[in-house]
């Protein structure tokens, strides 16, 4: 799953009330504190009769940065307090994302950098000793943002470039040679991925988990072996900005040369613009992957945007 450009994200290896509550111990630490909680689980089961997995949407403050911010700007109380969201996708391992203070700052009309670093260092210094690592996502356009991570010691990465494809009158057919994976596949399935990916984001139970209306995974198999998969979800289901991204397409080394990633990735394109109607699709490349940027370009990929990492290693 991709670092968002308005937050910061981090996973422990905790179910989500233990994790809550190292956050809430982190933040007490700092003299901030969690304001607002809303069950989101519980919310869309009791509005909208869906079942998600748990996560709950945070308010988060600081006294002192909130005075500060609404000193500078009286009217900036309107997007108070900071938000997050700490959510368990998968049983055991919580994801916590927090909205990168400087989003605030950008809407605003202030250019008071004391406020800026601030509420950076007090959200840095909030997070659980646990998280040993930060990771940004930026435009490379974004010239402001670059120079702020460097001068708080986030390093640049190797660019990716983003790839966007839109639904056209015809969309792909699902290609004969694709299939759901079976149970029988599944040892095969994920030695491929820790082969391609050994530090990938995706879990063993998420990559053999039934496909659904929010995620799908697809495989070429020549019985037990697997030669290649791909995996696709749906961010924001059910809106507007629904958008089919694909997270995986994975060939394995000795099977390449077959057209087994274009025919994967019509797949992906396929579910998600036919069976679930979604009008757009994205996925990101290494910048320096030619051969992979050319497939996409063939089944109606362009290029989007150019995004640059920024990670922090934290002690």
């Amino acid at each position: 799953m991709t670092t968002p450009a308005y937050a910061f994200t981090a996973e422990l290896a905790q179910p989500l009330p233990q994790a809550l509550e190292t956050l809430r111990a982190a933040l007490a630490a700092e003299q901030m504190g969690i304001v607002s909680e809303v069950d989101m689980q519980a919310t869309l089961k009791a509005k909208l009769g869906l079942d998600s997995p748990p996560q709950r949407l945070l308010g988060l403050c600081s006294p002192r940065i909130a005075h500060a911010l609404v000193s500078a700007e009286p009217d900036i109380a309107a997007l108070l307090p900071c938000g997050g969201s700490i959510a368990e996708p998968t049983p055991g391992r919580t994801r916590i994302v927090l909205q990168d203070p400087r989003v605030i700052l950008q809407t605003s009309g202030s250019t008071q950098a004391e406020v800026r670093d601030a509420l950076w260092h007090q959200l840095n210094g909030a997070l659980p000793s646990e998280v040993k690592r930060l990771d940004g996502f930026l435009d490379i356009s974004n010239a402001t943002g670059l120079e702020w991570y460097g001068r708080h010691g986030f390093t640049e990465q190797p660019h990716y470039f983003i790839y966007e494809a839109r639904r056209a009158a015809s969309v792909p057919t699902m290609p004969e040679q694709v299939q759901q994976a079976t149970a029988s596949q599944h040892t095969s399935l994920l030695e491929l991925a820790k082969l391609v990916f050994p530090s990938g984001y995706l879990t063993d139970s998420e990559l053999t988990a039934t496909n659904n209306d929010q995620h799908a995974l697809f495989v070429i198999a020549d019985g037990g072996r697997v030669d290649g998969y791909v995996y696709a979800n749906i961010a924001n289901a059910d809106t507007d900005d629904a958008e089919v991204y694909v997270d995986y397409l994975v060939v394995r080394p000795e099977s390449r040369g077959r057209k087994i990633g274009r025919t994967l990735l019509q797949a992906a394109l396929s579910w998600g613009f036919a069976k679930r109607g979604v009008s757009k699709a994205a996925l990101t490349v290494a910048a320096d992957n030619a051969n992979a940027q050319g497939l996409y370009a063939s089944v109606g990929f362009a290029l989007a945007a150019t995004g640059v990492p920024m990670r922090l290693d934290r002690a």
